[in-house]
């Protein structure tokens, strides 16, 4: 199942990445999954959904984290690429778009570990019987180790940041 996931969030990765290259469809692709991830987590939380609720909560706790930020920084990546295309700072536009893309593979590349990282997760932690705690630690781990890496270690160290 893990290569299923890993494939699946390859899917998803591409597509908010190459629609937020065109700006609206981008956002509109990100705010779609927004209210259905939302939608969906609301109806599953419900008290009348019972056992099913629980196990929607198991199963969708440990790899969250990591997936949820790869689709942000999937659409962040085609984002700047679209912002390439639109804000030349005076250069023409395929010298913009090569800067841009050049710009946004660290990006894509940070999401591209993450997505692999949940599908991990999701095919070898998230379907077993393990107590909720201990994937809500995962998660939590999960979690520190995002805002490590992105505002620890992305701080910039001196000089002028290119924008």
């Amino acid at each position: 199942m893990a290569c299923f996931y890993v494939y699946n969030n390859a899917g998803i990765g591409l597509q908010c990445f190459g629609w937020s290259i065109l700006f609206l469809p981008g956002l509109f692709t990100i705010a779609y999954n927004a209210v259905v991830l939302g939608t969906s987590f609301g109806v599953m939380f419900r008290p009348e959904m019972g056992d099913a609720g629980i196990h929607f909560r198991d199963f969708v706790t440990a790899h969250g984290p990591f997936e949820l930020t790869a689709i942000i920084l999937s659409c962040g990546a085609g984002l700047r690429i679209g912002m390439g295309w639109v804000r030349t700072n005076g250069a023409d536009r395929f010298d913009s778009l090569v800067r841009a893309g050049t710009a946004a593979m660290p990006i894509a590349g940070a999401a591209t570990v993450l997505f692999c990282l949940a599908a991990l997760i999701e095919g070898f932690i998230s379907p077993t019987t393990l107590p909720w705690a201990f994937k809500g630690i995962i998660a939590v781990l999960s979690s520190l180790a995002l805002v490590a890496y992105f505002v620890v270690l992305g701080l910039p160290r001196g000089g002028a940041r290119e924008t």
